[in-house]
């Protein structure tokens, strides 16, 4: 087990990992639809570089890492799951410890399913077992705290998550960036279902988005389905960024 941190706030509890950058957020308050991701979260935070008037400059990019359950998925993904056809090749990038391909992977319906995220699975699984034993610590002083009790239940469901993404017998996992993995060209059409949601092209600007998309079109069959969550502007939301989902 790596050397973490743990901080107590008045709303949340965070675990750090200073050595990677890595935090782990448990909201001591209900907030959000129940399984959208926000309620226990990571997120990732790295230095990327920028040429900007002839200078080189750093900037700290945050990645959020979900465990989204499988109804927080848009209508247009859960569809997919009732195929019938047990050699249908799902694919997620940036799937994170989100409940869709695990749900497929335990299924034993569908061929094994292929993930391409870069997180570190083993630090995830590692700051959720500590974050497991700190919760039952704290509840063993007060188990009247009906929001942890909710937490620790979430915390179990991912490690259980984590163990199934870390299974090369259950899950085919590219442990890469999608730029990388696309440098592997036998893989071309390799999937009937390519699912990105809140992946790459949420979390890239829009000047990167086009180049997600033809990367993300690569991976899907002839006859196969391409679904993307995209972001854009749009000052109605918070942070001006709003969402759509699009099937191709």
């Amino acid at each position: 087990m790596q050397d973490l941190e743990i901080q107590e706030h008045y709303d949340k509890i965070v675990i750090s990992n200073p050595e990677t950058k890595v935090d782990l957020y448990i909201e001591e308050f209900e907030q959000g639809p129940q399984g959208d991701g926000s309620d226990v979260y990571f997120e990732s935070k790295k230095n990327k570089y920028y040429v900007v008037t002839g200078r080189r400059e750093r900037i700290l990019q945050t990645v959020k890492i979900t465990g989204r359950d499988l109804h927080s998925y848009p209508s247009e993904v859960q569809e997919t799951i009732k195929s019938k056809n047990p050699k249908t090749q799902f694919l997620e990038v940036g799937a994170g410890l989100a409940e869709f391909c695990y749900k497929v992977a335990m299924g034993r319906k569908f061929l094994k399913p292929i993930v391409i995220d870069p997180a570190n699975y083993e630090l995830l699984e590692d700051m959720l077992t500590f974050s497991k034993n700190s919760l039952s610590d704290k509840l063993a002083k007060d188990d009247s705290h009906k929001i942890l009790k909710k937490r620790a239940k979430k915390i179990n469901t991912l490690i259980e998550r984590c163990k199934v993404y870390r299974d090369p017998n259950k899950i085919q996992l590219y442990n890469m960036t999608l730029e990388d993995f696309s440098r592997i060209k036998e893989l071309d059409g390799i999937a009937d279902v390519v699912i990105d949601y809140w992946g790459p092209m949420i979390n890239n600007n829009d000047n990167k988005q086009e180049l997600v998309r033809r990367l993300e079109y690569r991976l899907k069959k002839k006859k196969g389905k391409l679904i993307q969550a995209i972001a854009y502007n749009c000052s109605e939301v918070i942070g001006g960024r709003s969402m759509r989902v699009d099937v191709i």
